[in-house]
């Protein structure tokens, strides 16, 4: 269903509550924020970073989370689906998240699981769950982030002498 980098000392299934984009007003309700593909994982988490030290990077790994169950997402990436009067570049852009939490609150009182929405070079996906961790999904796999992966974003990982690692000069 989709990838989630994270700090390797934490579940990767973690629904937060807090200031971001797609949180439903709902208090017990938090969302867990994927994507696609392990590309789009990594950019949603380095973003425009050029350089990160190889230290930093070895703190985090990348999961595959499954779900037993498919998830209805409304998919704001499609031109099809209706958004119920709601402005889609708002919605993603907009550096005021209340719009995006009000249209995530009536996604979920309509029985939608989450949102896909377009982000960097592709989508991520925000799934609703309760607050905090929960095993819900199953971790398919876990796996460093690739050197390819790195080298596609432009990042280049800077020695770290502490460290003695070998990931260098990936881009």
């Amino acid at each position: 269903m989709g990838w989630r980098l994270h700090r390797r000392n934490y579940d990767p299934e973690f629904y937060f509550r807090g200031p971001a984009r797609f949180v439903p007003d709902q208090p017990e309700t938090g969302v867990l924020y994927l994507a696609p593909d392990e590309v789009n994982a990594t950019f949603a988490f380095i973003g425009g970073l050029k350089v990160i030290r190889s230290s930093d990077l070895e703190r985090y790994i990348l999961s595959e989370l499954r779900f037993p169950t498919p998830l209805r997402l409304i998919d704001l990436t499609s031109r099809d689906i209706p958004r119920m009067g709601f402005p889609l570049r708002e919605l993603v852009e907009s550096e005021d998240y209340t719009l995006g939490q009000d249209f995530a609150t009536v996604a979920l009182e309509s029985g939608f699981d989450g949102i896909a929405f377009p982000a960097g070079p592709g989508r991520l996906f925000a799934v609703f769950g309760e607050v905090g961790s929960t095993r819900y999904a199953k971790v398919a796999r876990d796996t460093l982030i690739p050197d390819e992966i790195l080298k596609k974003l432009g990042v280049e990982v800077l020695p770290d002498p502490e460290s003695g690692s070998r990931r260098v000069g990936v881009s």
